[in-house]
C-alpha cells in the first residue's frame, strides 16, 4: 500500500504555516510603524538628608550581621 496524499498534505500544512507566519509578520509591521516603542527611563535614586539615613539606620541589625559574617571585634 501507498499513501501518495502524504506528501501533499505535508506541504499544505507547512504552506498554511508559511502563511500564517506571513501575516503574523505583515501585522507586526504595521503596528511598528503606528505605535512605536518606548524605551525605559534609567532609575534615578532621590538624594536622602542625614536625619532621614539616620533615621532608617539601625546599628543593632548593622552589627548583628557583620557578627554572623564572620566580624570579630
Amino acid at each position: 500500500m501507498t499513501v501518495p496524499s502524504l506528501p501533499a498534505q505535508l506541504s499544505n500544512s507547512y504552506g498554511n504555516i508559511a502563511n500564517a507566519l506571513g501575516a503574523v509578520k505583515q501585522q507586526q509591521q504595521g503596528q511598528k510603524g503606528s505605535v512605536g516603542m518606548k524605551l525605559a527611563q534609567p532609575y534615578r535614586s532621590q538624594p536622602i538628608g542625614l536625619q532621614q539615613a539616620r533615621a532608617m539606620f539601625d546599628p543593632s541589625q548593622f552589627f548583628t550581621m557583620l557578627r554572623q559574617h564572620g566580624v570579630k571585634a
